[in-house]
């Protein structure tokens, strides 16, 4: 029976251990979703800048719609989503 109980801890720990490791690697690919979100909406108010400029120099106006995209929600210290 102690061998079980402690096979069973020892491998509890290892479980523990490689959720915290999970929840550090999501914890970085939403801030990197955040960061490619940021810079993807820069980029969209660059082209319609450039836009601007061509219905400027051809005098005919396309009117490009690009979507923004909403930066993912981050968690705060205690594990809880801000918004």
């Amino acid at each position: 029976m102690l061998l079980i109980y402690s096979k069973f801890t020892f491998n509890s720990q290892f479980f523990g251990k490689h959720l915290s490791s999970y929840d550090e690697y999501m914890l970085k690919v939403g801030a990197n979703l955040g960061t490619t979100v940021n810079i993807y909406n820069q980029a969209s108010k660059e082209f319609k800048k450039i836009d601007k400029d061509v219905d400027r120099i051809t005098g005919t106006s396309q009117d490009i719609e690009i979507p923004l995209i909403e930066k993912p929600n981050q968690l705060n210290e205690e594990n809880e989503y801000m918004i």
